[in-house]
C-alpha cells in the first residue's frame, strides 16, 4: 500500500478511507459528504463562516488527474474578498445538498452534477 493508498480520513496506512473504521465520525467532523461515485465533497469555512465552499475530490479518469479541485459558493464571505472575480456555484439546498451548475475538472475532464447529496455523471 503507498502512501496514495493511505486513509484521508484518519491518516493511517493499512485501510483505504471507503474501509475506515472511523469513517462516519470523521467525515462528521471534517464536514464531508461522500456523494458515491468515488466522489466526495469536504467543506471549508473562513472567518467562522461554515460551507463557504469545498473540496470535491474524485478519483483518477483513465490514469489522469484522480485529485481534488476547490469551489466557491455564491454569497459567501469567501466570495465577497475577491468581488467576484472567482467562479462560484449557487447552493440550491443544504440538505440534501444540491448546487449548480456542473463541475468540470479541467485536468481529467470529470464532469457531473452534485445533487440531493450524489454525484450525477453529465
Amino acid at each position: 500500500m503507498s502512501a496514495e493508498d493511505r486513509c484521508c480520513l484518519c491518516g493511517r496506512d493499512g485501510h483505504l478511507s471507503k474501509d475506515c473504521p472511523q469513517g462516519d465520525a470523521a467525515r462528521k467532523q471534517r464536514d464531508e459528504i461522500d456523494l458515491g461515485d468515488g466522489h466526495r465533497i469536504v467543506f471549508s469555512e473562513y472567518q467562522g463562516e461554515k460551507r463557504v465552499g469545498a473540496n470535491v475530490l474524485h478519483p483518477p479518469v483513465e490514469g489522469k488527474c484522480g485529485g481534488e479541485g476547490w469551489i466557491a459558493f455564491e454569497g459567501t464571505s469567501w466570495v465577497k474578498v475577491f468581488d467576484h472575480k472567482i467562479a462560484t456555484w449557487k447552493v440550491e439546498q443544504a440538505e440534501p445538498f444540491t448546487i449548480s451548475p456542473s463541475i468540470l475538472c479541467r485536468a481529467c475532464g470529470d464532469h457531473g452534477f452534485i445533487r440531493d447529496g450524489k454525484w450525477v455523471r453529465a
